[in-house]
């Protein structure tokens, strides 16, 4: 835990919107079919929830050209020491949270050890772990103009291109540019080449980081240039910002607890807050979604808390 570094506001405000949709959609109520934006595509085709993972990695790899410029001066092997080390511990915390609780009930009533095989092994942050590697090794061993070329700066150049030429009018219009061309290409291409989250298809890659780039572009005009910083919506966004990591792990967990503890009639908890308060005041996907924006909102009020006490805890 340490205070808070210097860093663009506009990209603790893009974390803190990508970290409070993924929490909404992540955690539906039960009793009703969600509202078709807050699921993602059966297959082909694309919806709002289906920008989430890739702007969660986008915003990734635009804060570690922050970090990683303070690795230029060090060894090749202190470097590959503290990537890797990160590497791990990112990929370890996944790891545990889908296998927690660790424990479950067995039909007999008796407490056994949860198969270490049912784990998702590659879950959101395992797979942002080895992206975050991946990238990592580029950016270092690489001239950030050839890293544009090979990899077409998917995670992280753009921002290096920003941090290198300044927040100003022609960086944004480029970025704006740039982040249309991609969202033509990918609407053109799907015509032969569908747009498909599940295979992460290239016009699926093209699109959201077209999306993605037009989006932090207008929170760099709102908040670095014209300096509309003590908009209200910008704070509550930050406290998730702030602390994105901890705060999602937070909504898996807390959520899993929810699933596992049972009332009488051995209901779940999520379950019985569903269909007794819920799906009673607002029945079918509206009572879904009610559910998932109070519990964001529980989640942001322990963000809201660190935040108090300029609490960040980083990985």
């Amino acid at each position: 835990m340490n205070g808070q570094s210097q860093r663009f506001l506009s990209l603790d405000v893009f974390r803190g919107m990508t970290i409070c949709f993924m929490i909404i959609v992540n955690t539906p109520g039960s009793g009703a079919v969600p509202f078709s934006p807050l699921e993602h595509a059966q297959w082909h085709g694309f919806t709002p929830t289906d920008l989430v993972f890739p702007s969660f990695l986008f915003a990734v790899g635009n804060a570690m050209s922050f970090s990683l410029r303070r690795y230029r001066e060090i060894s090749d092997a202190v470097f590959l020491k503290k990537i890797l080390k990160r590497t791990i511990l990112i990929f370890l915390l996944g790891y545990l949270m889908y296998w927690f609780p660790f424990f479950r009930v067995s039909d007999t009533g008796h407490i056994i050890g949860a198969p270490i095989e049912n784990t998702r092994i590659m879950g959101v942050l395992q797979r942002i772990a080895l992206s975050y590697l991946f990238a990592s090794l580029l950016i270092h061993y690489l001239k950030p103009r050839k890293v544009m070329l090979a990899s077409i700066l998917l995670l992280v150049g753009y921002w290096i291109v920003l941090q290198d030429r300044g927040k100003g009018y022609e960086t944004i219009s480029k970025l704006m540019l740039t982040g249309a061309l991609f969202i033509f290409v990918a609407l053109w291409w799907n015509m032969v080449f569908p747009i498909n989250k599940k295979l992460w298809s290239s016009p699926f890659v093209l699109l959201t980081t077209g999306i993605d780039l037009m989006l932090i572009s207008a929170l760099v005009y709102l908040l670095e240039i014209e300096n509309t910083a003590s908009l209200k919506w910008t704070r509550f966004f930050l406290v998730f910002g702030k602390n994105p990591l901890f705060i999602y792990i937070l909504s898996e967990v807390l959520v899993t607890i929810l699933y596992m503890v049972q009332v009488a009639g051995g209901v779940s908890i999520f379950s019985w807050i569903n269909s007794t308060i819920f799906q009673v005041i607002a029945p079918g996907a509206w009572g879904s979604f009610l559910f998932a924006l109070i519990y964001m909102l529980v989640c942001w009020s322990v963000g809201w808390w660190l935040d108090r006490r300029k609490i960040y805890i980083k990985v």
